[in-house]
């Protein structure tokens, strides 16, 4: 071989290198641009989450306001004073504890659901009825405990220990928006 075709050769092989190093490099941009797509569509997601969790909080916030105000002369249109009930929390993490069995199934064999669902004395308000918590929110009973005797709620959350540190411990006002049919 002559070193006209040693040249060559070499020339060809790092054109190969480079252009295999263009072809990389062109993947790795798609699929970079296509990770900053998505990053940006998840942070959209997140902010647009954040706002209504905002305009959920301040919801809750008008509501207590509306019935504060309204209280002393009587319950808002469509809505039932029941009084005061002593709040407290449990979880809804799937494992055998002191919160419950673990298996996430409220007594009405609805999954327990932060947000939604709350325990209640099925003598006082039956499975089904729906009910306003000032500070805390609008929660449908879909279960009960032994412990939950009364004028007494027991507010449905994500962790056990959110349960054991929950800021709503303790009265609450509680209006019936809706009785258990």
């Amino acid at each position: 071989m002559n070193k006209y075709h040693k040249w060559l050769l070499i020339a060809s092989g790092v054109a190969a290198a480079l252009l295999a190093g263009a072809v990389a490099l062109m993947i790795f941009s798609a699929m970079q641009t296509d990770a900053q797509g998505k990053l940006a569509a998840a942070q959209s997601q997140v902010e647009d989450l954040r706002v209504q969790l905002k305009h959920s909080g301040d919801t809750i916030q008008l509501l207590d306001d509306q019935l504060h105000a309204t209280k002393a002369a009587g319950a808002p249109a469509g809505m039932q004073y029941l009084g005061s009930f002593m709040c407290t929390a449990y979880c809804c993490e799937h494992y055998a504890h002191i919160c419950g069995t673990g298996d996430g199934i409220t007594a009405t064999g609805t999954e327990a659901t932060p947000g939604r669902t709350v325990a209640a004395d099925w003598d006082v308000l039956p499975p089904g009825s729906i009910v306003y918590i000032v500070g805390v929110g609008i929660r449908t009973v879909e279960d009960r405990g032994s412990a939950v005797q009364g004028k007494q709620l027991d507010v449905a959350v994500a962790l056990h220990s959110e349960a054991l540190t929950w800021a709503g411990y303790g009265p609450h006002d509680v209006y019936l928006i809706e009785a258990a049919q």
